[in-house]
């Protein structure tokens, strides 16, 4: 079991920089619809 939390959590730390980056194109098309 703590090996597949610390699997998920690798993983979890990799999928916020995604994050950011899709929150990031997000803001920059609402702000070019604006």
């Amino acid at each position: 079991m703590s090996h597949v939390h610390h699997k998920h959590c690798h993983g979890g730390h990799g999928n916020s920089v995604g994050m950011i980056l899709v929150l990031y194109i997000l803001l920059v098309i609402i702000l070019s619809c604006f």
